[in-house]
């Protein structure tokens, strides 16, 4: 049967990511240029940018929690081999960083400014 704790913590990646999608969609979709200039409707960089954050920190926990699972130690007795090797040796570490990636580009674009 799976950790209780990996799981937990899948489901709160997932859900993180459903709403920094989310709320992306919805500046893009539901609001007009002009409502999306002012910041008076929602204020949608800062909650995007929190998200995207958040994102990263469950990324990391999540890998972890992956690379302790593979070896069958807990958590904190993973190496930097262990992570290493999962990163660069499976599919799942190459979707990891594509998601990493992803993630720092949407936390850096609260710095960017609308044209």
């Amino acid at each position: 049967m799976a950790d209780p704790a990996a799981v937990a913590l899948r489901f709160a990646l997932y859900i993180d990511l459903m709403l920094l999608f989310g709320l992306a969609a919805f500046g893009l979709y539901a609001l007009r240029g002009s409502e999306r200039a002012s910041r008076s409707v929602l204020p949608l960089r800062p909650l995007l940018a929190g998200a995207a954050i958040v994102g990263l920190g469950l990324s990391v926990l999540w890998l972890l929690s992956l690379a302790a699972a593979m070896v069958g130690v807990p958590v904190a007795e993973v190496d930097a081999d262990t992570v290493s090797m999962v990163l660069s040796g499976t599919s799942i570490g190459a979707a990891w960083l594509a998601r990493v990636a992803a993630l720092l580009l949407a936390a850096h674009a609260r710095r960017v400014r609308a044209a």
